[in-house]
């Protein structure tokens, strides 16, 4: 004998919505919400990275005495444009 299904009650929304990713922050969140899940399902592949420490030695950077040159391409999906632009701004000397 077969038993049917249970009633699918109303639908509630949910009363609380998931932090946002740190990688992508609470504006990208409310601007992006498909960019923002793809960041939260990709951040937990990371888990043995430690993050803290990766920012502290890009910190560590605006200590070299030595010229450094930034590069990016429009395509370059490791390090973008935009994340080249902002590492040079923490680097002394001339941007």
């Amino acid at each position: 004998m077969r038993s049917s299904p249970p009633a699918a009650g109303p639908r509630r929304k949910p009363t609380s919505r998931p932090a946002a990713s740190p990688p992508c922050g609470e504006g990208t969140a409310r601007r992006q919400p498909a960019l923002h899940f793809l960041y939260r399902g990709v951040d937990p592949l990371s888990l043995d990275l430690d993050k803290a420490a990766i920012r502290r030695r890009l910190l560590a950077l605006a200590s070299l005495a030595v010229p450094t040159l930034c590069l990016s391409d429009e395509e370059d999906v490791l390090m973008p444009p935009a994340a080249v632009e902002a590492l040079s701004r923490i680097l002394p000397g001339p941007a």
